[in-house]
């Protein structure tokens, strides 16, 4: 049945109630004027008209309360979150679709059933003092329990509590699914983890670089500068041409085996990077290259602007630039290598570009591995290591662009 109906019937009963009281009740019109009758009959009119105009106005509000409940219950209903009503002994009394849809039952199978029945076991007392902490004090509480499913899945659950104003022995409740909340997370964590671990590993590896590149430059180097004093001092001795000749040749090769060790170690540990920043030990590396492999065109484009950045950070841009040389040598055969670097207050940008043969990127990680790309999996070690994020573009026969871009904070650089 519609309102209107609804409001049709009941006009119908009233009226019959009010002929009911009047019943055998007449109106003595016998002693009353012409002129009394015709007043009395305009008052009626009025009168009439008066209620009338009532009936429409109560109608209306009528209409209107029956509108805004129907909106609150939709709301009600249909909220984002669960809402339920329970009694000081447990008992659901009301209860949103929304939770009985949470919690996988129909929502009149929930009324009169304890709430309690779907708390994990291992949460029960922590919720029996929440509700008893809601009736006894009185004020806003909030927990996080986990519930169970009719099916027996496991809910991660926020509930809020407040006693009902009016009636002590009632809580009102709120629970909000907070499942993939806490996947996340979890997930979260177990990624910072892995981050930590990875980054703990790089800074070991760093280390024994430099502890290698410290034991070159004060080991083998040292001695082979010390065999070629000697050597000098022999030629200075009188000795006949054949002789000096062999050790000028002895000389020659040894100062050799000296600047190739030199080379490796400044490779390990590159000397100008703590001192002068990424840009120059950049350039640095790029002019040994360039003397090492003439074949290949080595162009640089760089602009920084404000402070050097912090060592670690400019360690591993640096290890990235040196391993995308290291697979363009050994991959990409490749005639011509465009490096940039960008720098300014707000982000770092390095891009290794070659014009080689390029490659097809798998989809994952592991496929690079699979496929021997086993630097770019050391370059993206790097990039997450620092916070920054990698993009590799490559096509077959169209070469090859790894891009590094960093956001910079106030912490992540240093005067340099």
């Amino acid at each position: 049945m519609g309102f209107l109906d609804e409001e049709r019937s009941h006009a119908d009963l009233l009226r019959q109630r009010a002929e009911e009281a009047l019943q055998g009740k007449l109106v003595d019109l016998d002693g009353l004027h012409t002129g009394d009758i015709q007043s009395l009959l305009h008052e009626l009119q009025v009168h009439q008209v008066e209620l009338t105009m009532q009936n429409d106005e109560l109608r209306r509000a009528q209409l209107e309360l029956v509108t805004s409940r129907d909106l609150y219950s939709d709301l009600y209903d249909f909220a984002p979150v669960g809402y339920c009503t329970i009694d000081h002994k447990d008992r659901i009394l009301e209860v949103n679709q929304t939770l009985a849809t949470l919690l996988g039952v129909d929502r009149g199978k929930l009324i009169h059933t304890y709430l309690s029945h779907f708390v994990n076991r291992d949460d029960q007392d922590e919720y029996y003092l929440h509700r008893q902490r809601a009736l006894t004090d009185h004020q806003h509480q909030v927990s996080e329990i986990r519930m169970v499913k009719e099916t027996g899945e496991k809910l991660d659950v926020r509930m809020e509590s407040m006693i009902v104003q009016g009636d002590e022995n009632k809580i009102r409740m709120m629970l909000s699914d907070i499942t993939k909340q806490r996947l996340m997370e979890k997930e979260a964590q177990k990624i910072a983890a892995q981050q930590e671990v990875q980054h703990r590993l790089l800074d070991q590896r760093e280390q024994e670089r430099q502890e290698i590149a410290r034991d070159l430059h004060d080991g083998p180097v040292q001695e082979l500068t010390g065999v070629t004093f000697t050597l000098e001092s022999m030629l200075m001795d009188n000795c006949t041409p054949e002789l000096a000749q062999q050790l000028r040749a002895i000389q020659a090769i040894l100062q050799e085996q000296i600047k190739e060790l030199r080379t490796y170690a400044g490779e390990l540990r590159p000397p100008t990077l703590a001192k002068f920043g990424l840009e120059q030990a950049i350039r640095s590396h790029a002019n040994t290259f360039q003397e090492k492999h003439p074949e290949l065109r080595l162009q640089l484009e760089m602009h920084q602007t404000g402070p050097l950045l912090q060592e670690a950070t400019s360690l591993a841009l640096f290890r990235i630039y040196q391993q995308a040389l290291i697979n363009i040598m050994k991959h990409a055969r490749a005639t011509e290598v465009v490096v940039k670097f960008d720098k300014d207050e707000h982000q770092v940008c390095l891009e290794i570009q070659d014009n080689g043969r390029g490659f097809e990127l798998p989809e994952n990680v592991l496929d690079l591995a699979r496929k021997g790309h086993l630097g770019l999996i050391g370059v993206q070690e790097r990039a997450d290591a620092v916070g920054a994020t990698l993009e590799i573009t490559s096509h077959p026969g169209d070469g090859t662009l790894i891009r590094v871009k960093l956001p910079l904070h106030h912490m992540d650089t240093t005067i340099g």
